[in-house]
């Protein structure tokens, strides 16, 4: 190894002492707050681990180590330190929660990814041939039911901003690939109602020269979620949609899943889009307290002649629908929600069965075991075209 490529004694020492001292922050910080009186213990987004028992064997010491360290006074600060320790010391994405590897991956100009699309594209739960047909076969069998039904893919961030994506990443290769293979299946599968989302997507950062997804945050940004919406009215029933409707509100500062996911706490500025129809009224509205605050169950709308699409809509939908919900409502008299963790054969079947139109929304990164396992699965397909076709 060349000498020159390798850190001065004076250099080492300078890093060591830094990592020493880091250290003794993020440790020694939570145990001075406690004895000072802080007792505030925040909260990540999750429950607090379990206290060991004798019954937990060898696997107490490390039980008893995350009690011990979620309780820790000042803990936020704490992952923040530790955070900035990976980042900036060791030149490495964070990983919390006894993650082997990191979750985020930061790509250029400040745009971080979920590693989880990356897992998943690269340790598949399906092929894109079946999962295509799975969806197929799901449609097929509401439309000869005599409803309507559109279907529609979220492209992950890291379907539509390639230009930002990390270069060096191990998995780049088989995560474009397959990519690649899933996008044509599904356009080549002869999908009732599809609309390909990641052509839209990416033809609209072209036209707009605007990202379209959060910076910091794993799902589209306000003006990312219109261009879904427009496609999605329009194939619902033509007519309805006005771009007259979208009211543009400035910039709302945000932190983002991705940065929280980290341990940080920058905030970033995003594009702020609603919908403004002033002719259109809120008969009912239901919420589903399971849910953040905004999560309907139900809605009802008036609204002038041909305004509104017209019948029961059930919406099958995850996160990027909840990220999109207030922009979707305005455009339906009636509509449904049922988000894909919640999914129960039976149940399932009553709400399609209730239902004139079918809204499939999911995201790249689940679909394939949502369309392998759950909705994919012969059980329950089998089942819902005996409910529906007889």
């Amino acid at each position: 190894m060349n000498v020159q490529d390798q850190d001065s004694p004076k250099q080492s020492r300078s890093i060591n002492l830094l990592i020493c001292i880091l250290s003794a922050v993020l440790f020694g910080a939570p145990a001075i707050s406690y004895t000072s009186g802080n007792r505030h213990i925040p909260s990540l987004n999750r429950a607090l681990s379990d206290v060991p028992g004798f019954q937990d064997g060898w696997e107490i010491v490390k039980i008893a180590g995350n009690a011990v360290t979620d309780r820790l006074p000042l803990r936020d600060k704490a992952i923040e330190i530790d955070s900035y320790i990976d980042r900036k010391v060791f030149q490495e994405e964070p990983a919390f929660g006894g993650a082997a590897t990191p979750q985020v991956l930061e790509g250029l100009d400040g745009f971080l990814f979920l590693k989880d699309a990356f897992d998943a594209a690269c340790n598949p739960h399906g092929t894109p041939q079946s999962v295509s047909a799975n969806l197929k076969r799901f449609s097929d069998i509401i439309q000869r039911s005599g409803r309507k039904i559109v279907v529609t893919v979220a492209p992950d961030k890291s379907s539509i901003l390639t230009d930002k994506l990390p270069s060096d990443h191990p998995q780049s290769e088989c995560h474009r690939i397959h990519q690649d293979q899933l996008w044509k299946s599904l356009k080549e599968a002869g999908i009732p109602g599809y609309i390909d989302l990641r052509k839209t997507l990416r033809d609209a950062v072209v036209q707009t020269r605007e990202p379209l997804y959060l910076r910091q945050d794993s799902h589209w940004d306000s003006r990312g979620s219109l261009v879904a919406i427009k496609q999605v009215v329009k194939k619902f029933q033509p007519g309805v949609w006005s771009d007259s409707d979208i009211a543009d509100n400035g910039e709302l500062d945000y932190t983002g899943d991705l940065e929280a996911m980290r341990g940080g706490s920058k905030t970033d500025q995003s594009p702020f889009f609603s919908i403004n129809r002033p002719s259109i009224k809120v008969i009912q509205e239901q919420y589903d307290e399971a849910y953040p605050a905004g999560y309907r169950r139900l809605s009802e709308m008036s609204g002038p002649d041909g305004s509104l699409i017209e019948g029961n809509t059930l919406m099958l939908f995850d996160s990027f629908g909840m990220a999109a919900i207030e922009q979707v409502v305005p455009y339906f008299k009636k509509l449904e929600t049922m988000n894909f963790n919640n999914f129960e054969t039976n149940k399932w079947i009553e709400r399609i069965s209730a239902s004139q139109n079918i809204w499939f929304l999911c995201v790249e990164r689940s679909l394939e075991y949502r369309l392998t396992y759950d909705m994919g699965s012969a059980k329950f397909l089998d089942a819902l075209d005996k409910a529906l076709n007889g």
